[in-house]
C-alpha cells in the first residue's frame, strides 16, 4: 500500500491505523508547527512502514515542534528500511527527528538528505548513532534523474 499525503491529511490520518502501509510520501505545501508530533502519530499508526520520504522543498521555513515519544513506532524497529528528507532545513528539531529516526530504526538500509545543506547535513548525520550498522547514506534522492 501506497500512500501520498499533504500537511493537513497528515494532522487528520494520524487517527487511522494504517497496517498495510509501506510507503508514505509526504509533500507539504507548509510545515505546521505541529508537523512532527503529527508525522510521529502517523508513524506510530504505520507498523509496516518500510519507506519514508518528506519532500518540504516547497514548504516555508518555521520553528517546528519536537517532543521525543515515549514509545518508539513499530516501523522503526522492525520495518523501515528507507527513510528521505529534501528539503529538511537543519533545525535543532529536525536534527533531534533524524536522530531519533537513526537511533530507532533497526532496519534502515539508506538515508537520504536534502540538496541545500547537504555537506553540513551530511557530516552530522554522519557522527549521529544508528542502531542499524548496515544503514548507508545517500547523496542523491531516488526520484533524480
Amino acid at each position: 500500500m501506497f500512500l501520498n499525503l499533504g500537511i493537513p491529511e497528515v494532522a487528520f490520518s494520524s487517527a487511522i491505523n494504517f497496517s498495510r502501509l509501506i510507503e508514505l510520501n509526504l509533500s507539504p505545501y507548509f510545515l505546521d508547527y505541529h508537523f512532527l508530533e503529527s508525522l510521529m502519530r502517523l508513524l506510530h499508526n504505520s507498523p509496516k512502514l518500510k519507506v519514508l520520504m518528506i519532500d518540504s522543498t516547497r514548504s516555508g521555513i518555521l520553528l517546528l515542534s519536537w517532543n521525543q515519544p515515549s514509545s518508539v513506532p513499530e516501523c522503526l524497529l522492525s520495518h523501515l528500511e528507507i527513510f528521505e528528507w529534501e528539503g529538511c532545513g537543519g533545525g535543532r528539531e529536525e536534527k533531534e527527528f533524524v536522530a531519533y529516526v537513526l537511533a530507532n530504526s533497526k532496519c534502515l538500509k539508506t538515508v537520504g538528505i536534502s540538496k541545500e545543506k547537504k555537506e553540513k547535513m551530511m557530516e552530522e548525520l554522519e557522527s549521529m548513532y544508528r542502531v542499524s550498522a548496515s544503514s548507508q547514506l545517500m547523496e542523491t534522492w531516488r526520484h533524480e534523474k
